[in-house]
């Protein structure tokens, strides 16, 4: 992307002011001609029609882009449609992803059913995973593809690189390169497709001990992310409080923000790393995103954990009772996260939003520190 620090800063101390944030969003995903500014729009449903000059950051439960872009489109919702032409790049996840717009960069897309259309052409690569992922368009350069089912009947270019339980290579499919693929299951290639650099097969029986490593390292790894979360809940408790709140009565608001600084922060980073004099903050900026994708993650855990409560209604808003609903909402998460499909996305919006509200809470403690009067 384009936008560096100072849009990214702006953004952030812009977004927590805009109260009518939402209406205004939806009133731009309703304009028509062109808009010669980048988009910024999330709510229930987002459709955009109108031309944009620039990029569009969108997230909604239904998300629709219609026209054509010149700059990258990032969006995130639970049914997403991708139209029109993209300029740059297109990056998507949603329960269920259609794209049927032509790119001129990379399309990197995730979803519980991923599809490119017939009528798509990728210019650069493509990166895609869901539970089914269909390929029926163009794609200039490599694909890599991870899913349940995985069915390719476009053109390739390059190589495809599969991970998959079901590989289907359909007649009308043609890969100029090596078809690559991981699967405990021989790929059904029909004897009409044409795969010109060959065929490499890897069956995943011998990733069986990588298995028995995963048990316990995800182990280990929910027994940190509780003890930093306890450490928040108990050191700073109305800090956490305020966030989790914040992505309760501002979901839409907490997940477009959240969306915005997942990807506008790393650009942000090596916009300054080019600058070479700009390095010391790009690293300090590096850090404190790392630091801020797992605190956003707790966040997200203690807004489920407290939405959870609230329905149980035995849960007391006390420290204690904040460790509870975060232990408890920590254990569904990583239950959801294992199930095929869902749970990836799932995980990835808990923390979206978490990182969102734990941006517009931090904005807004700053300001109210700012404007509270000394002594």
């Amino acid at each position: 992307m384009r936008l560096a620090a100072p849009a990214l800063a702006l953004l952030l101390l812009a977004a927590p002011a805009a109260g009518g944030g939402d209406a205004e969003g939806r009133d731009l995903a309703r304009a028509r001609g062109t808009i010669r500014q980048d988009l910024y729009v999330a709510g229930p449903s987002v459709d955009v029609q109108a031309e944009v000059i620039g990029d569009v950051v969108a997230a909604g439960r239904e998300v629709r882009i219609a026209e054509h872009v010149t700059g990258d489109v990032l969006v995130a919702g639970a049914e997403v449609t991708v139209a029109g032409r993209v300029e740059d790049d297109i990056r998507a996840a949603g329960g269920t992803v259609d794209v049927t717009a032509d790119t001129g960069g990379d399309a990197i897309v995730a979803g519980g059913q991923v599809r490119l259309g017939p009528e798509t052409q990728v210019d650069g690569r493509a990166w895609l995973a869901g539970g089914e992922v269909s390929v029926d368009g163009a794609v200039a350069g490599d694909l890599r593809a991870a899913g349940a089912t995985v069915r390719i009947a476009g053109h390739v270019a390059g190589d495809a690189h599969v991970a998959a339980r079901q590989v289907e290579i359909a007649e009308t499919a043609r890969i100029d390169g090596v078809l690559r693929y991981r699967s405990p299951h021989e790929a059904a290639i029909h004897p009409a497709a044409v795969v010109a650099g060959g065929v490499e097969a890897t069956r995943l029986q011998e990733w069986d001990r990588v298995r028995g490593l995963l048990v316990p390292a995800i182990g280990a790894g929910l027994l940190g992310l509780f003890l930093v979360g306890l450490a928040i809940v108990l050191l700073v408790p109305g800090f956490g409080a305020a966030a989790a709140e914040t992505a309760a009565l501002e979901p839409w608001k907490s997940a477009g923000l959240g969306l915005a600084v997942l990807v506008l922060a790393p650009a942000a980073i090596v916009g300054l790393l080019a600058t070479v004099v700009g390095i010391p903050l790009a690293l300090t900026l590096l850090a404190l995103y790392v630091v801020g994708l797992l605190v956003g993650l707790l966040t997200g855990v203690l807004w489920v954990g407290r939405v959870g409560a609230r329905l149980l209604g035995r849960i007391p808003a006390t420290r204690s009772g904040w460790a509870l609903a975060l232990l408890l909402a920590l254990v569904l998460v990583a239950l959801i996260g294992a199930v095929p499909v869902v749970g990836p996305p799932a995980v990835a919006l808990v923390t979206i939003v978490g990182l969102g509200a734990l941006t517009l809470a931090t904005v807004r403690t700053l300001r109210r520190a700012r404007t509270t009067p000394a002594g």
